[in-house]
């Protein structure tokens, strides 16, 4: 399995990470949207909705049965440790639970769709394809303000019923997150 920082990895080459993005909050909902991640919707920016597009990662694995990849992905600060190591195994009930969904969008892990493969070479996976936000709890504070965040890809292969493992992990280019208020204090 490969990972790191490789651009080509990541989507189409007009559709690449930006160095920062917009992050705003709704303080009833509890939600903090990134806005254009990773970059603008396709029919241009919007500047009401939900502005973004799904993120999708190309892995490349010498695995004939393709079809027993799953992947997630998660917004996190590279500094954080990965708690994961190849052969781990974990409930596939686990995953799900960490898993974004409509009713649950403040969930970490967003599910990657297999979109196409090549048996033994690569895997192409795209993530928040139902376009449900980029929603990231990440806390701010004027000491972590300026902290870069990756998106970064697990990959699994399922074992049995409820049973996957941990191949590996890719993670996109680095990017920053600033809030409307930092904005405003850099503009005044």
């Amino acid at each position: 399995f490969l990972g790191g920082e490789d651009e080509k990895k990541w989507g189409d080459n007009e559709r690449t990470f930006r160095p920062e993005y917009l992050r705003c909050s709704q303080p009833k909902s509890g939600y903090k949207n990134v806005r254009c991640f990773p970059s603008c919707s396709f029919g241009g920016h919007s500047v009401n909705s939900y502005c973004g597009e799904s993120v999708q990662a190309t892995v490349e694995y010498g695995v004939q049965d393709v079809g027993s990849l799953m992947a997630w992905g998660e917004m996190v600060e590279p500094s954080i440790e990965l708690n994961m190591y190849e052969g781990m195994r974990m409930r596939l009930s686990d995953a799900y639970q960490k898993q974004r969904t409509k009713k649950d969008f403040k969930n970490p892990w967003v599910v990657g769709e297999l979109m196409s493969y090549e048996a033994g070479k690569e895997a192409r996976f795209v993530f928040n394809r139902e376009g449900l936000g980029w929603h990231y709890g990440w806390e701010s504070n004027k000491m972590t303000c300026k902290n870069y965040h990756v998106f970064r890809v697990y990959l699994f292969r399922r074992i049995s019923g409820d049973e996957i493992e941990y191949v590996g992990h890719l993670c996109s280019p680095k990017f920053q997150i600033y809030s409307k208020r930092r904005q405003r204090k850099i503009t005044e």
